[in-house]
């Protein structure tokens, strides 16, 4: 009968050690740190992710500053009122009488103080319809930024959605890998115990134990993969570093589906779809300021007025120490000759900029209706993946059944036991991939319609 070395006793020691420290590490440190935020469902992930998020935070600041922007050039537009007040000590007046500076001037004496109190108006009447457009460019460019916000809340949702699934992903595996360590652990007795009467090779107990070790090194791997995942949930929650979070993933995978036709989808995209809606506002901006250029050719007409109260009187002469109120109202218009020859080349790049946004906006359709064609067809595909995945799960298992039956009887090799379960495993690993694609893609698409 053969006996196991000293280094074949090391390593099947080796392999128990190694499975046992996969399986339990995580379970301790689990126990000695409860989670801050114990059963997160995506739901509420969602909320507090659209609170918390930076990126979101950003956008929302991004949008006040805009509106203040807004604001402001609304005030821009208002009258210009202006009250200003002057005192200044003035010397006695000379006046050379003598045709020039000959002789020795008259002097006149004042009171040596002067001062003045005057009120300035001044209000746009007309600048070639630039008043109104840049409110209206101004209203847009808040319109964006709001849209903006919008596209960055359904992105972290999308974010964590994904996460989500991804975590559900691993943990699924990590169930189908712990059923087949426990399946390998059964074999690695078994086929030891046979060792020792005579009934198998050494070679099919080193087989075994390969296999206990790889299952074991793919359990450990998806346990790191399973920290890493949720501490992408807190980073897209913004919570500190050090805080735990532990999603829960009942009821993650629903019977989410579509019952309208693509044209129907596209439609829908085409409407409410947040980069398309932020490349309208984008080609109407520059047909406004296309149109704000051409304007520049026109004159500006403007309300002016004063009125005010001076000391002395220096309408008369020689000036009386009378203080006296005066004042006037009327119309400034100015046309600046300059433009004439220099705004028609500022004209020529309004209209480039504008036929740049316009074929921008033409290749983002372009692109979003790829992109809807893509996750719908995807879409479907999961679903027949499905269908697919299940027939083969069925399959496997009935052969992982059959080969394990005639094993026990001595009818197969430890090669084709494996092979079995390595062929069960994968259709496992088939199915509940294929779920969470289709989900996932659900989610994709409702992110490019603009619904998520």
């Amino acid at each position: 009968m053969y006996k196991l070395s000293l280094s074949d006793k090391r390593n099947s020691i080796l392999i128990y050690l190694m499975t046992f420290l996969s399986l339990g590490t995580n379970g301790l440190y689990a126990q000695e740190k409860p989670a801050d935020y114990p059963n997160l469902t995506l739901e509420q992930a969602m909320s507090m992710g659209l609170v918390n998020n930076k990126k979101i935070r950003l956008a929302k600041i991004n949008k006040e500053v805009s509106r203040s922007k807004e604001i402001q050039i609304f005030n821009e537009q208002l009258p210009e009122i202006g009250i200003k007040y002057g005192y200044n000590a003035v010397a006695n007046l000379y006046q050379y009488e003598d045709h020039g500076f000959k002789g020795k001037p008259t002097e006149y004496k004042l009171d040596n103080s002067m001062w003045d109190v005057t009120a300035e108006i001044k209000a746009p009447i007309f600048h070639g319809g630039r008043i109104q457009r840049e409110k209206r460019i101004a209203r847009m460019e808040t319109a964006v930024s709001g849209i903006k916000v919008e596209k960055t809340e359904a992105k972290v949702k999308l974010d964590l959605a994904t996460n989500y699934l991804e975590l559900f992903n691993l943990m699924e595996h990590r169930k189908i890998v712990l059923d087949n360590i426990n399946e390998d652990t059964y074999l690695v007795n078994h086929i030891t115990s046979l060792e020792k009467n005579g009934v198998v090779t050494h070679n099919e107990v080193l087989r075994t134990q390969v296999q206990l070790a790889n299952d074991s090194l793919k359990y450990v791997t998806i346990m790191n993969d399973v920290d890493v995942v949720k501490d992408l949930i807190r980073t897209n929650l913004s919570l500190p570093v050090g805080t735990t979070v532990e999603p829960s993933l009942d009821n993650l995978i629903d019977a989410l589906g579509y019952n309208k036709t693509f044209a129907d989808i596209l439609h829908e995209t085409h409407l409410e779809n947040e980069d398309l809606r932020m490349g309208e506002e984008e080609v109407n901006i520059k047909i406004l300021e296309k149109k704000n250029q051409r304007s520049m050719y026109l004159p500006t007409v403007d309300l002016a007025g004063e009125y005010f109260v001076k000391y002395p009187n220096y309408m008369f002469f020689p000036p009386t120490p009378f203080a006296y109120r005066f004042g006037f109202i009327g119309v400034n218009i100015k046309l600046d000759l300059t433009n004439l020859y220099t705004n028609h080349e500022k004209v020529k790049m309004a209209e480039k900029k504008l036929e740049w946004q316009k074929l921008e906006h033409h290749d983002l359709e372009d692109q979003v209706n790829h992109q809807v064609y893509q996750a719908y067809t995807k879409y479907n595909e999961s679903l027949t993946r499905i269908r697919i995945a299940e027939v083969q799960l069925a399959n496997a298992t009935e052969n992982y059944r059959i080969v394990k039956n005639k094993y026990s009887n001595q009818l197969s090799l430890i090669t084709e036991l494996i092979d079995a379960d390595v062929t069960l495993l994968e259709s496992k690993s088939q199915l509940i991939t294929a779920k969470i694609d289709r989900q996932l893609k659900y989610y994709q698409l409702q992110y490019l319609m603009g619904k998520l």
